[in-house]
C-alpha cells in the first residue's frame, strides 16, 4: 500500500529531475553566445545560430543519455568564459 507521502516524494523527485534536465540545456545558449563574443566571433547571423544549435544538440544528447542511465545531466560552467 502506498501512502500519500510516498506519492508526494516520488512526484517531487520526478519534478526536480525534469526541471534539471530542462534547465541544463537552456543554459547552453548563454554559454555559447558568451564564448563566441569573447572569442570575437559573430553573435548574430547564420553562423551564430548554427553554433547555438550545435551546443543545444550536444546538451540534448548528453541529457538524454544521462536521463536514461538515471544520473544528473552534464552541465556547462559559464565561469570558464572569463578565462578566455
Amino acid at each position: 500500500m502506498h501512502s500519500i507521502w510516498h506519492d508526494f516524494c516520488c512526484l517531487t523527485f520526478f519534478s526536480l529531475f525534469v526541471y534539471v534536465h530542462v534547465c541544463a540545456p537552456a543554459r547552453r545558449v548563454g554559454d555559447v553566445t558568451a564564448t563566441a563574443e569573447l572569442s570575437l566571433l559573430p553573435v548574430e547571423g547564420a553562423d551564430a545560430v548554427r553554433r547555438i544549435r550545435g551546443g543545444m544538440f550536444n546538451d540534448a544528447i548528453s541529457c538524454f543519455f544521462s536521463a536514461m542511465s538515471g544520473s544528473m545531466p552534464m552541465t556547462t560552467f559559464a565561469q570558464v568564459g572569463a578565462v578566455l
